[in-house]
């Protein structure tokens, strides 16, 4: 492992030790909106963004719908799933409020998790 960067050593001994940032992959739900109501059929889009030089990995993606006992989506959604992010155009779920989790990792191993919500008629 490297050594971190020290910086203020002529500030009367403090070090500081600075790091770069390492923040996961974000997951950006395109559409639908989640605060508009959609009728079933509907277009399920989300948008995956690497940061800081890496890649992310459409393998690593996880879902699964959240209720008292969570469903797991992974299997349904990997069809749909790519490194730009899922896109499912006719999505059917019916009507009621809907959370989805989602948790994805990066080329390094950085994870992010987000949660997706719907509301269907």
């Amino acid at each position: 492992m490297q050594a971190l960067p020290r910086w203020g050593s002529g500030l009367g001994g403090v070090n500081l030790h600075l790091r770069g940032i390492t923040r996961g992959p974000s997951l950006d739900q395109i559409s639908s909106n989640p605060t508009m109501r959609v009728r079933s059929p509907f277009a399920l889009k989300i948008k995956f963004t690497a940061h800081n030089n890496t890649e992310v990995d459409p393998a690593t993606m996880k879902a699964s719908y959240l209720k008292l006992t969570p469903v797991d989506l992974t299997d349904r959604l990997h069809t749909y799933t790519s490194s730009d992010g899922i896109n499912m155009p006719d999505a059917e779920v019916s009507p009621g409020t809907h959370l989805l989790r989602l948790e994805l990792k990066d080329s390094l191993g950085r994870t992010s998790v987000s949660v997706i919500k719907f509301i269907v008629e």
